[in-house]
């Protein structure tokens, strides 16, 4: 079997297990003057995504308060979708990711509240599923005071991908 036929057969699988999700992205759009997935020698380094679809931040406010830890978790969930799609449009097959290296996730959180890395999950433990083995990586969780669109999260990525 061909290097490239396994990378598209590897493709087909990440798809099914991500349409298997439900969750219908769209294209990913940069939010300004920025590119959504920047390579360099075989590193790509995705720009952070809020929880968006169609356009609309699905999850405004700080978890905590007015955001929920399960809906803080969807909304990492969506973010890392969204990174995904990002490196889909820039590789044009995701079985070429060799390796989620690192992912860190910002978000606001209420006072009192410490369960960042809890929120995380939702997205870690995706990744982990849809990617496998691929999808286990380093992760950064952190507690800001504010982000764009008053969205609950911001996450981005770093990935190492084999060669076209």
């Amino acid at each position: 079997m061909s290097t490239e036929h396994a990378l598209s057969d590897r493709h087909i699988l990440i798809a099914q297990r991500i349409a298997a999700l439900g969750i219908d992205l769209g294209r990913s759009q940069p939010g300004g003057a920025y590119a959504s997935a920047v390579e360099d020698r075989g590193v790509i380094e995705v720009s952070g995504m809020v929880p968006s679809l169609d356009g609309k931040v699905i999850a405004v406010g700080r978890v905590g308060a007015e955001v929920t830890l399960e809906q803080a978790q969807h909304a990492a969930l969506v973010s890392a979708l969204r990174c995904l799609r990002a490196l889909e449009e820039h590789l044009g097959d995701l079985g070429r990711i060799r390796k989620v290296t690192k992912m860190t996730v910002y978000m606001q959180a209420a006072p009192g509240f410490y369960q960042l890395s809890e929120v995380s999950n939702g997205a870690s433990e995706m990744l982990a599923k849809v990617l496998a083995p691929a999808g286990a990586h380093a992760r950064t969780s952190i507690g800001v005071a504010a982000l764009p669109r008053n969205a609950v999260l911001e996450l981005d990525m770093t990935v190492s991908v084999d060669p076209a």
